[in-house]
């Protein structure tokens, strides 16, 4: 994917997925969105990371996204909060395109998340890289079947694919949409929930 630093492009629509934290349990938010891409038929790449590597889902695991051996456009973190500001700088150092960040802990709990937050700020402007969260459900193109969410709502169907796009604040109010928008026949293109909003926010 050709993009510029700092566009939205490789979050819509991103050809190569890493998930650090990824797990062979397809209940853990490490491991939904690899699920839900293999069953979906997603056609582009995904790297599973985890410091334990092996084979996750049938992928082979990276044990750092700093060797994963091309450029990333969308990393979904979901490792507890006191490991995501180390996880997100290597990112950065990877020259990820962008992250999503489903791990809870942060300004909105306690003064000490807030300074992690602070932190996933600095990083996000000193690299261009774009930022998802954290403390968000994550996103979705309906129709490359591209998933950085741990949603369960795929369990009772896929989203039809149109040209509807959905951004909202709130995963639950997201994911609410979603599963009416599926219910009613109407057409999804892009689903994200911003959460924390550190970086990109609903505007």
């Amino acid at each position: 994917m050709s993009s510029q630093p700092g566009s939205l492009a490789p979050l819509f629509d991103p050809q190569v997925i890493a998930i650090i934290g990824a797990s062979d349990n397809v209940l853990k938010f490490g491991g939904r969105p690899i699920r839900f891409m293999k069953e979906a038929g997603y056609a582009g790449t995904i790297y599973p990371i985890n410091p334990r590597g092996g084979m996750i889902q049938g992928l082979p695991a990276y044990k750092d996204i700093r060797d994963v051996p091309e450029v990333v456009d969308m990393c979904v973190v979901t490792v507890p909060a006191p490991m995501v500001v180390e996880a997100v700088r290597n990112c950065a150092t990877a020259g990820v395109r962008s992250v999503v960040i489903f791990s809870s802990g942060f300004a909105e709990v306690s003064e000490e998340g807030a300074k992690w937050q602070a932190e996933l700020d600095a990083i996000a402007q000193s690299s261009g890289m774009r930022m998802v969260g954290p403390n968000c459900m994550g996103m979705l193109n309906a129709a490359s079947f591209a998933v950085g969410t741990f949603s369960s709502s795929f369990e009772r169907g896929w989203p039809k694919p149109g040209n509807i796009s959905v951004i909202s604040q709130s995963g639950a109010v997201g994911g609410h949409i979603m599963v009416l928008s599926r219910e009613r026949g109407l057409g999804i293109r892009n689903w994200i929930t911003t959460g924390n909003e550190v970086d990109v926010d609903v505007a």
